[in-house]
């Protein structure tokens, strides 16, 4: 299993001309670890530097077990008391659970199978049958003693890394033709000590050719003294592991069981919860993951910084972090996300560096990335709108187009009682009156990246299209059904509608696309949304509080939102693999189903053109040099994703680059070939290109004229438009 967070997520491909990834936006999960690199200034890198100091000799460092507290076994029956009660899956505390939650623990601890020793795992297996039982009574010395395992373990092997570097790095043959398997999760763990050195060496092999590739002015000298105190800060970390820490971790096991968003807050990590959950955010506006030893980045905060620069995407791995430009980097492979977040938080205008393994990577090769931290306004997120002008033959058309990047409303206005509070469904009002007195043909909702927000905004938002009617159905544990209505008769616009969704769109954005869909108000295109159908509440208790799935979503037709999410009317391509984000990603998610529907009213026949349209669509697109390059490059992002090993030999490694290299500026000089553009000469003359583009793509800016999904979607509304148009005419 990989230790996949639930998080929110976004990002979407819709620049040819990026590398992997284009347009960047909100995402907003109410899930377990959502913890973004926001606010409040912190000495957490002096306590990382400063609190403990290592002996010269490091095999004098003893190993101290960490021990459970006496509050924590009231706090874990009053957990496994509240999931039992509230929670939307029901789940009975047996024999069969016991066993998957023994290994879902150790595949959390040791994903890639490099730490425990094979017979770590058969003395585990005495407590297959008996971790039922023990947490119905709060014992947590089973789990304890599985993570002070794992936990001695790993400090044994940081120590021979660390003797490794200093004493015999010389030893280190990058000529020599091995691999170091990426995924190692099917594999058995080591049977010997031999066989555990030999996996450390190949790790720390990896980590130093990264380094050199990332680097080539890098002396031997000089990588030798990186990965020294990389490996001892990281040493340093693991022996000031908290009693906390071991048991936020068990807890994270058991309630994942249930749901990936289902999760237990310690005091100290409600604080964060909180503090992420507000308006107002300072740091580099993102938010990550655990996967396996690596740390993923899931979303952007429209707007803020680590968006606005460009850098940084869905799925780049943050390897490392540095405290402004010239700070030393600290490697923070296999580290708790919680660490990541002290380390990454800092105040407003300093800088922070991350060493990051972009997204679709076949080499592991790192670069670096330098971000200043900044606070996120709601300004930054609120929805604007543009003109998009298309020629069809001898009409010209003019399409509104209105970018949401998230349902944002301003809670704190809204109970102080002021009547002008900012709120999305009235800024979007406000917009297409401004549009429709540029006398709009069409209407374009961008709600790709958009992770939700405010249900009520949700509910509005859909009122601005239809007079009234259901607009979504939430479904409770004990089977209640509960249905949210937009009552209000006044219709902002009833003109032809597309709204545009990507992998990244979820919750709240969900649930609008689905309505448009369900009411054949509008047409839906773009990819498979993320499948975020779930509601979480918090619960509290005697410490700390619990976040539990109470309830799910449900379209008015009566199909789920969760873990299918909404597929469109006409598909795009998209370079987002959904076996690495949305809900269908996450382990344990709650499956699809359906309910009864509720009543509403079809407003149109759309669903009789659809064929007609897709048709239309195919055509354009099969000559499309654009979209013949978005279509090549999700070819190759998936070639590249599905590559299960890495080279450890650095001449292998270098032609492995270039050929990647080449391969991606052959695909853009085919596009601009095709465009009769002069082609580029050079692989620096495309990064140079995707730099300025980068730069260019600015978060106000709504349309981009190489936002190729956009251009096509405002042709399909063009073809739907021209056939309503004829359709009229026939029957005059």
């Amino acid at each position: 299993m990989n230790e996949r967070s639930p998080v929110a997520v976004l990002g979407s491909l819709t620049s040819p001309f990026r590398p992997l990834f284009g347009k960047l936006s909100h995402f907003l999960l109410p899930a377990a670890l959502i913890l973004s690199f926001s606010l409040i200034s912190s000495d957490s890198w002096a306590r990382i530097e400063s609190t403990l100091r290592l002996p010269e000799d490091l095999s004098t460092i003893k190993f101290s077990r960490i021990n459970p507290e006496s509050h924590q076994k009231r706090t874990m029956q009053s957990i496994i008391k509240n999931l039992n009660f509230s929670h939307y899956r029901k789940i009975e505390i047996n024999d069969d659970l016991s066993e998957r939650m023994l290994t879902e623990f150790i595949d959390a601890l040791d994903p890639n199978r490099v730490n425990f020793f094979a017979s770590d795992i058969k003395r585990f297996q005495s407590y297959q049958h008996t971790l039922d039982e023990a947490v119905l009574e709060g014992n947590l010395d089973p789990g304890y003693d599985i993570f002070n395992t794992h936990l001695e373990r790993i400090i044994d092997r940081m120590i021979f890394s660390i003797h490794l570097i200093e004493n015999e790095f010389d030893s280190i043959n990058f000529n020599v033709e091995e691999y170091w398997i990426n995924e190692r999760k099917n594999l058995p763990w080591p049977e010997t000590q031999a066989e555990s050195d030999h996996l450390w060496r190949q790790q720390l092999k990896l980590a130093a050719l990264s380094l050199r590739l990332a680097d080539t002015t890098l002396t031997n000298q000089k990588l030798q003294s990186t990965l020294s105190k990389r490996y001892r800060t990281k040493l340093n970390l693991l022996l000031q592991t908290q009693n906390e820490e071991v048991f936020e971790t068990i807890t994270r096991v058991i309630s994942n069981l249930y749901d990936p968003h289902t999760e237990y807050f310690s005091p100290r990590a409600l604080d964060n919860f909180n503090i992420n959950m507000s308006l107002s955010l300072e740091g580099i506006g993102a938010v990550l993951q655990n996967e396996d030893d690596y740390t993923k980045v899931v979303r952007l905060i429209p707007g803020g910084p680590a968006d606005k620069s460009g850098q940084l995407h869905p799925l780049d791995k943050i390897i490392g972090v540095a405290q402004g430009k010239d700070g030393e980097i600290v490697d923070i492979l296999g580290w708790r996300i919680e660490k990541v977040v002290d380390l990454i938080r800092g105040p407003k205008d300093s800088q922070i560096t991350l060493e990051i393994i972009p997204a679709g990577s076949q080499t592991n090769k790192s670069k670096t990335v330098i971000i200043t931290r900044n606070q996120v306004q709601l300004e930054d997120q609120a929805a604007n709108s543009d003109v998009l002008e298309l020629k069809r033959e001898e009409n010209n058309y003019r399409l509104g187009v209105i970018d949401i990047p998230t349902f944002y409303s301003d809670f704190q206005g809204q109970r102080s009682g002021n009547a002008e509070y900012r709120r999305a469904s009235t800024d979007v009002a406000k917009l297409i009156n401004k549009l429709k007195a540029k006398s709009i043909d069409g209407l374009i909702l961008d709600l790709r990246s958009n992770g939700g927000g405010s249900l009520m905004e949700a509910n509005q938002l859909l009122g601005l299209f239809i007079e009234t009617g259901p607009t979504v159905q939430i479904r409770y544990a004990n089977g209640r059904v509960e249905l949210q209505k937009d009552l209000d008769p006044a219709v902002a616009y009833d003109g032809p509608l597309l709204v545009m969704v990507n992998r990244l769109s979820a919750s709240a954005s969900e649930i609008l696309a689905g309505a448009v869909q369900d009411y054949q108000r509008g047409l839906v295109v773009g990819n498979r949304t993320f499948g975020k159908g779930t509601v979480q509440a918090l619960r509290p208790l005697d410490r700390g509080q619990l976040k539990v799935t109470e309830a799910k979503f449900y379209r008015v037709s009566g199909a789920s939102n969760q873990h299918q999410g909404i597929i469109p009317d006409i598909e795009m391509p998209d370079v987002i693999d959904p076996e690495d984000i949305g809900e269908s990603a996450l382990t344990n998610a709650l499956p699809w189903d359906i309910i009864p529907p509720t009543r509403f009213p079809v407003l149109s026949s759309l669903q009789e053109k659809l064929p007609t349209l897709k048709t239309d669509h195919e055509k354009r697109i099969a000559t499309d040099p654009d979209f013949i390059y978005l279509t090549e490059r999700n070819k190759l992002a998936q070639e590249i994703s599905k590559i299960d090993r890495i080279s450890l030999n650095q001449i292998t490694r270098e032609k492995e680059i270039r050929s990647q290299k080449n391969l991606e500026l052959k695909l853009e000089n085919q596009r601009r070939v095709a465009k009769k553009l002069e082609p580029l000469k050079s692989y620096s003359e495309f990064e140079a290109q995707q730099s300025q583009i980068m730069a260019d793509n600015r978060p106000d800016q709504v349309i981009s004229e190489q936002d190729t999904v956009l251009m096509e979607s405002g042709q399909i509304l063009v073809d739907w438009i021209e056939r309503q148009k004829t359709h009229v005419a026939a029957q005059n």
